[in-house]
């Protein structure tokens, strides 16, 4: 009996393990039932504390939760219908309130991200807590916290679908999990440092059917400022939307106080109508960039509001954002005057590209980019802000009810092309000279057009693509780790013909091959450079840990070598005298400047053979 009660109950490792993998899975689900309550419990809060408020209420307290349940659908893009209309035909409402949509959003990507984090450490005196199964993979507490948080969804569905104003289940099941999955997902990449990790198995497969060399003519540098050319286009955008919108507002100021003071005269009213407009706030920001760009916006029916005119309105509701909106009638030089909005954003995009086109602040750097780079380079940031406007217009438009007012807003199919087709207007055509200015300026006065014309051909850095036919999976995982898997440097293509024997010309050969074995080994995200200058060459510097962050493997690393003598390059460089080369590891998103003076290293894509001679007579000169 002594033995039985001493020993205790024990969990034999498999015990363990199975332990803490239910308390994780449970702490996952909850954490997404957390989530989706703390969006329902907000609004309710809000919508009971209106009706409190209220003086005369039209329904009981069972309304208004009917009424948080439908707004927080709703902000989750699903339809509502309104069943009591003078028609007897139920009225859709479909128009997404988009700052609403913010908070269940961003609730659900903090639970993500907390369901993938390490577990603090505990304080002194206090036990350890658990650790992590490790056979729980983070896809499977990411499905947990996903499976959570739609339990609560469809309960909130079923207790929604009825009602003066309900749900249409349809679409909320529609929308909600991919609203649900996209938030998870973000938040668990965000967890993880937001790496790049590999690919999952079906989008592999599916990329194994692109030929290696559609990722080859797609370097990632040229994305990368594509990528944020299209960013501040949009930027542009949005900002000239919102201040268009204040501008209207404020020169309506009383026509909106009016509408305001019809609708209620109660305070708690009043109230309800501004967080309405609040909430909506960033939907007239789009409607705003609609007007800027040209096709404008409908309030239903035949009706177009826009920079060239405004006609056929109906007759709408007293509302304080309706008060904003231009009068009937034809344009003039004032409102034709807004269409600078969209050159402004193509002109700042095409700053992006044409300063990502050249080296900055290399004083002897001659063009980074050919001009089928700079060309490419403005045409994808113009598809990513057409694009982006495109997606948010959708979203900020949607129907009111029937018949009329069954469109209201910009058309995401209108707004979209007009965007793209401003930003490569005035983008493609800045980022060209923005480059032929920075080239102009940075070359040294005997540099010729041959650099231009190697320059060219090297593609950005002096690296000649591989366009070989490489499997689509396998080249985007290369092209994902940096050009040094892609290419060979341009020293040594030009050294390879003249033969692999000895020599200067062999040795070059030799050291620049090295160093791209060395950068496809690695995994490095640069492109490696070996230049040459008196004959020899050096091997290029060891890439960074690829255990490091993806943001420090891109930082740019410049080795200055010793010469014959002992003296840095720099030093040998001022004496006039010939100097070993240096291995330089490029950053691809950011031209960083360069540490190289004109006289110690040549020119990219230029030809070796004449700026070694060139070298050698500048050194003998000197002697």
């Amino acid at each position: 009996m002594t033995q039985l009660t001493e020993r205790g109950s024990s969990l034999s490792p498999h015990g363990h393990a199975a332990a803490r993998r239910s308390q994780a899975v449970g702490a996952a689900l909850l954490g997404g039932v957390l989530a989706a309550g703390l969006g329902l419990g907000a609004l309710a809060v809000a919508v009971l504390l209106m009706w409190i408020t209220s003086p005369f209420p039209d329904s009981g307290p069972g309304g208004a939760l009917h009424i948080a349940a439908d707004l927080w659908l709703l902000a989750h893009g699903a339809d509502l219908e309104r069943a009591d209309t003078l028609s007897g035909v139920p009225a859709p409402i479909g128009l997404t309130p988009m700052l609403l949509a913010v908070l269940p959003v961003w609730l659900l990507y903090r639970a993500a991200r907390h369901a993938l984090e390490p577990p603090e450490e505990a304080a002194e005196g206090q036990d350890a807590p658990p650790a992590r199964d490790p056979e729980l993979t983070p896809r499977s507490v990411l499905g947990w916290v996903t499976l959570g948080y739609l339990m609560v969804g469809l309960a909130a569905v079923v207790y929604a679908a009825t009602g003066p104003v309900h749900v249409v289940p349809l679409s909320a099941l529609l929308h909600l999990p991919v609203v649900a999955v996209g938030a998870v997902a973000a938040g668990g990449w965000a967890a993880h440092e937001r790496p790049f990790g590999a690919l999952p198995e079906p989008l592999a497969r599916a990329l194994d059917h692109i030929p290696g060399g559609v990722w080859s003519a797609l370097p990632r540098p040229l994305l990368i400022a594509a990528l944020r050319a299209a960013v501040a286009a949009t930027a542009v955008l949005l900002a000239g939307g919102a201040l268009l919108a204040v501008g209207s507002l404020s020169w309506h100021v009383d026509a909106a106080h009016q509408s305001l003071s019809q609708l209620t005269q109660m305070w708690s009213g009043r109230i309800a109508v501004l967080l309405l407009a609040l909430v909506l706030a960033p939907n007239t920001v789009l409607w705003g960039a609609a007007y800027g760009l040209g096709p404008g916006f409908t309030l239903g029916g035949e009706s177009v509001a826009g920079p060239f005119g405004a006609a056929g309105y109906p007759v709408l509701p007293h509302f304080p954002l309706f008060a904003g909106l231009p009068q009937q009638g034809e344009g003039g030089p004032l409102t034709w005057s807004v269409l600078g909005l969209p050159l402004v954003a193509g002109v700042v995009a095409g700053c992006f590209v044409g300063r990502a086109a050249t080296r900055s602040g290399d004083k002897a750097a001659d063009g980074r980019w050919g001009g089928r780079e700079t060309a490419s380079a403005g045409a994808l940031a113009a598809i990513g802000c057409g694009g982006a406007i495109a997606l948010l217009t959708g979203l900020a438009s949607g129907p009111l009810g029937s018949a009329a007012l069954a469109d209201f807003g910009p058309s995401w199919w209108l707004t979209g092309p007009a965007a793209l087709g401003w930003t490569a207007l005035a983008g493609v055509p800045t980022a060209f000279g923005l480059r032929w200015w920075r080239v102009r300026k940075l070359r040294p006065p005997d540099q010729g057009r041959a650099g231009d014309r190697a320059a060219g051909r090297a593609g950005g850095d002096g690296v000649v693509p591989d366009r070989g036919a490489v499997p689509g999976a396998r080249a985007w995982e290369r092209w994902r780790g940096g050009a040094g898997g892609r290419g060979r440097a341009r020293g040594g293509a030009d050294a390879a013909p003249g033969g692999g024997g000895g020599g200067a010309d062999g040795l070059a050969a030799a050291s620049t091959s090295a160093g791209a074995s060395l950068s496809a080994g690695s995994g490095s995200v640069g492109w490696v450079s070996t230049e040459s200058v008196s004959g020899e060459s050096a091997l290029p510097s060891p890439s960074p840990s690829p255990s490091a962050s993806w943001w420090r493997r891109l930082m740019s690393q410049v080795i200055e070598l010793p010469d014959a003598e002992g003296r840095p390059e720099a030093d040998a460089a001022a004496a006039g005298e010939p100097t070993r080369s240096a291995a330089t590891l490029v950053e691809p998103s950011d031209m960083s400047r360069s540490a190289h003076t004109p006289e110690a290293e040549p020119q990219l894509g230029a030809e070796p053979g004449r700026d070694s001679r060139r070298a050698r007579r500048r050194g003998r000169a000197s002697e």
